[in-house]
């Protein structure tokens, strides 16, 4: 992906890609395949950005764990 080749270079775009990314999943439906492609996104967003990351945690985290719950209740 763009992001893994920039690496920390993705520093100056990462506020609007993360906000592309929340408007995404905001709007993505639960079985949607989108959410995959964002959570990949954000995964490679964050190996870039290491702890740069951080200020992005709070905005994410309430769509992230309902994700993880699901996938969780999926596999019992």
């Amino acid at each position: 992906s763009v992001i893994r080749r920039l690496g920390r270079g993705i520093q100056p775009m990462a506020d609007r890609i993360m906000t592309l990314i929340l408007q995404l999943i905001q709007g993505a439906g639960k079985t949607s395949t989108v959410l995959e492609d964002t959570f990949l996104a954000v995964g490679s967003l964050a190996v870039a950005l290491e702890a740069g990351f951080t200020p992005f945690i709070q905005a994410y985290l309430p769509f992230l764990y309902p994700t993880l719950k699901a996938h969780e209740d999926t596999q019992l």
